[in-house]
Formats: C-alpha cells, structure tokens, sequence
C-alpha cells in the first residue's frame, strides 16, 4: 500500500514538475484572442509579453501590433492585412513588416493590425468596428495575396487562435510541438469548410471583390491615398517568369481583378516585382523571414516616396 501511494505521489509530483518546467519557458507566454461571429478573430486589445521568455509581441487598445494609440502627432499610415503582418510568434516585434516600414518611414506613424489566416472579409470588419482609426488614416497600406477571396476566417480551436491561457501548459505544448503538422491540417479540414486551398477557390469571387471595395470606400471622404500590395506567395513568384502555370494565371487572375477597381487614390503594386528578392526571403510556402520583411518594408516605401 505504502509503495503504491509512494509511486502515486512521485508520478503527481513528476507531472507537476514538468508542468512547471513548461511554464517557466515561456510557452503559454503568447497573444490571446477575442473571438465573436463578426469578426471571426482577432488579437485581443491591450495585451503584450514574451513569447518563449525572449521574443516580445504586443497588441495595443486598438488592436494592432504596434505601441499605444497616439494619432496625429505625425501622418498616420494604417497598414493592414493578414498573417504577412501578424508575423506569428517566431519573430520579435522590430522584426515584424509594420515595426520593418516604422524603421523605414520614420516621419510616418505606422500603425499595422492583421492576423493569421484573415481574408479580406475579416479586414473589412475591423475597419468598420474601428472607425477612428479610418479616420486618422493619412495613408492606408493593404497588404492582399491571392488567397485573401476566402470566406471569413472562423475561430476553430484554441490552438490556433487561443482566447485565454491553457490550464496545461504541457496538454499544449504536446498538441502544439508534437502532434505533426499533417495530422493538424488534417483536423482543421474536417471541422471547417474554409480550410481550402487556394486553388480550389474561383479567382473571380466577386461577393470578396466586392467586399474589398466597401472597405476601401470607408476612406473615400478623405481622400486618402491608398496602396494595395498583391504579395506573392513562393510558388507565385517562382513562376513569375512563367506565364503558363497554374500559379502565374491564378495570380494574374487575381491581380488583375485588383487592378481593376475605379477608386482615384488607388494605386496597385506587384509584389514579385520586389528587388533584391529571392527564394531565401521566404521562411515558409509564403511567410518572409525577418530579413524578408526588412526588404519588404523598403520596397513599399520606394512606392510611397514616389
């Protein structure tokens, strides 16, 4: 008896201790989410810390990925998008795209809100919930690629897009870091419709066009000067050069699409004309590393300048 409750005890105390270890790593240190049928997800307000107890993130009471709400002290440029801004929780809050074009325009207030997986319907929803920031907004940045016509991006586990801390760091970390990466995508695809790929998806959406330009109207009585970035993803910019396959007519589809809304202020820039640019600015089928987004930063603001 006594040796059973002895192998009890040592087992809780072993579970406990792992459990602690974990936490103490910084692994449930990570951005939480407000989730509604509005707006799907998004960032949760007024939040920051150290992911890992070494790379800091922050969301501010707008939202965004940037430093408290202080408009108007300089011209205010709203850069908004999916992922490609969030930057995930890989890279330190200087490497991101907005703190990269803050770095680059430092007579600008830069201002960047995005999450990972938004479509262009969860994009148009913050600006409508937000309309202050429309109306700071000198100059707006929307960063768009060619999966970005989805439907509204949609809460699914708290894996993804966690709304509070875990009860247990090491449930987490086991289904985060070791369950594999097509078992997770697995998961996803059968409770979620939205989970298509790209290419299975019309290029021709025009409830998302459509959507796009209610957003882009929202700045209308300003006037402001509005550019859409068409990023392409790796296979998209492989076969720049390549008229024919299937991922240069998908993105020329969608460009084109882009390039044909009649807004004055509008002006559309081609991603893969990006230079110096190359298959190493990538970290993933589509993210940039942190020199990726550097590089990034600096053509978007050859584009301003001009």
């Amino acid at each position: 008896m006594k040796r059973k409750a002895l192998m009890s005890f040592t087992l809780v105390a072993l579970v406990l201790g792992v459990e602690l270890w974990i936490r103490s790593q910084g692994i449930v240190n990570f951005p939480i989410y407000e989730v509604n049928e509005s707006i799907g997800y998004i960032p949760r307000a007024g939040q920051q810390g150290f992911y890992l107890n070494r790379i800091f993130w922050q969301v501010n009471e707008k939202n965004m990925t940037a430093g408290p709400w202080k408009p108007n002290e300089k011209p205010d440029l709203l850069l908004i998008g999916d992922s490609i801004v969030w930057g995930g929780e890989e890279y330190q809050h200087q490497e991101k795209l907005g703190a990269q074009l803050q770095n680059t325009l430092k007579e600008w207030n830069v201002w960047s809100v995005g999450a990972s997986g938004w479509s262009v319907f969860n994009e148009v929803e913050y600006l409508k919930r937000r309309p202050e920031v429309v109306e700071a907004t000198d100059l707006l940045i929307w960063e768009l690629n060619s999966e970005d016509f989805r439907p509204k991006s949609v809460f699914l586990t708290d894996a993804n897009t966690p709304r509070s801390r875990p009860w247990s760091a090491t449930a987490y970390a086991v289904r985060k870091y070791l369950i594999p990466v097509n078992l997770k995508n697995w998961l996803r695809r059968m409770v979620s419709k939205h989970n298509l790929p790209a290419h299975e998806l019309t290029a021709n959406d025009k409830t998302a066009l459509d959507k796009l330009i209610e957003g882009l109207r929202l700045f209308e009585n300003k006037k402001v000067p509005i550019l859409i970035l068409v990023y392409p993803n790796l296979q998209e910019w492989a076969a720049r050069e390549q008229p024919s396959q299937d991922e240069s007519i998908f993105f020329e589809k969608f460009l084109r699409q882009i390039e044909g809304i009649q807004i004055p202020s509008l002006r559309v820039v081609d991603g893969r004309a990006m230079s110096p640019w190359s298959e190493q600015d990538y970290r993933d089928r589509i993210h940039p590393t942190a020199a990726g987004s550097e590089r990034l930063a600096r053509f978007l603001a050859s584009k301003i300048s001009r």
